[in-house]
């Protein structure tokens, strides 16, 4: 690795990387940060600050500065983490809840003042303003691995956080569309230039940003399987005029990286389409270029209203791709795996809501343990 001054070096990748002391270990050995760039005075522009907070901290019991200078310099340094990078749409919410939720809070505290009782009392007030559980949890989430890294770096004696019971997660129940619905919505769409992702969401179960990021290659008729590749997302930015931007990314999970087989219905349309698509790489497409979310929505939106539907979420395709599979006897596990979902029970917990049909069918199932006279008799 070839060396430039400042402990900055470039390494055999072409980036550059540069080190700084971030603390001391309990043998007493220096624990070292790191920041990388493509260029070596982007890597020194990194530096300077992290080095300025960090200043006399290896000779210091505990780092001296406010939760909001670690935080901020904590969420700098995992933007650019070689090791454990954060996706873009991961780095937009961190940003977004340290902004609102923590630093208001914390901000102007000493690091290492930061108490178990401070922690509980903020959960109490996230709970006063109306966020959910599940809000809440994300907040205090990333307050426990900014306190779990200054543990970890010995800037604090102990992360505050541990030990801190959150609240319960809660789960938010999606309603699959009735039998009935989905056959009018299907109606509707085979007969709109619009209504490919619509399938592609009730037949395959993708999420609507693998729809909109799905590209010809990824499509393999011959064999019946679409390659779940990538992700079309609109983040927020920090800064600057523009507020969002949309990025393509990996899929939401390493799960959700996968070959899902083509139900028949779909596997026509896709076939009719491509025979007409003309020189377009991507499947859902809008002014001969890619459709993002908001287009998709949009689109949907239109549909719903000419199917005769009250209005639902584009996701609820989706929850009924899952419903349906289970009522016909699909092995939980190959849904799981066919929806991306990084257990069977997520797959459990969040989309298998019962149906008015399913439910009837689960009760007149029973019927036939009871024969007319039974139930004549009990009357």
């Amino acid at each position: 690795m070839a060396r430039r001054g400042e402990n900055i070096y470039k390494r055999k990748d072409g980036r550059w990387e540069g080190r700084y002391i971030r603390g001391r270990k309990k043998n007493g050995r220096p624990a070292y940060g790191y920041v990388y760039g493509c260029k070596y005075g982007e890597v020194k522009a990194k530096l300077l600050p992290l080095r300025q907070l960090y200043a006399g901290k290896q000779d210091a019991e505990y780092f001296r500065g406010t939760f909001g200078e670690f935080a901020r310099a904590w969420l700098a340094e995992a933007s650019c983490s070689a090791a454990k990078p954060l996706k873009p749409s991961t780095l937009a919410l961190y940003a977004s809840l340290l902004r609102t939720r923590l630093l208001p809070a914390f901000g102007a505290r000493p690091l290492s003042s930061l108490t178990p009782e401070d922690i509980r009392t903020h959960i109490r007030f996230l709970s006063e303003t109306e966020l959910s559980a599940n809000s809440i949890r994300n907040v205090l989430g990333l307050l426990s691995r900014i306190m779990q890294a200054a543990a970890a770096g010995n800037a604090i004696p102990v992360n505050p956080c541990a030990g801190v019971a959150f609240p319960r997660k809660e789960l938010v129940p999606v309603a699959a569309l009735r039998l009935r619905e989905q056959e009018k919505l299907e109606r509707a769409a085979a007969k709109d230039k619009d209504g490919l992702a619509v399938q592609l969401a009730l037949y395959a179960g993708l999420r609507i940003g693998e729809i909109c990021a799905l590209k010809w290659e990824d499509i393999d008729l011959e064999a019946g399987v679409i390659h779940v590749r990538r992700t079309l997302q609109r983040i927020a930015v920090e800064g600057g005029a523009r507020k969002t931007a949309l990025v393509f990314g990996a899929p939401k999970s390493i799960y959700s990286r996968r070959d899902v087989p083509m139900a028949e219905p779909l596997r026509r349309a896709l076939a009719s389409q491509d025979r007409t698509r003309g020189t377009g790489e991507h499947v859902i497409a809008c002014k001969d270029g890619f459709a993002e979310p908001r287009t998709v929505r949009c689109r949907f939106a239109k549909l719903i209203k000419r199917a005769g539907l009250d209005p639902v979420r584009f996701h609820t395709l989706r929850h009924t791709f899952a419903t349906r599979s289970i009522e016909k006897g699909t092995d939980i596990t190959a849904l799981s795996r066919l929806l991306g979902h990084a257990s069977v029970k997520m797959t459990l917990d969040v989309y298998t809501d019962a149906t008015p049909e399913s439910m009837a069918a689960a009760v007149h199932r029973l019927d036939s343990l009871y024969g007319p006279e039974a139930v004549a008799g009990a009357g």
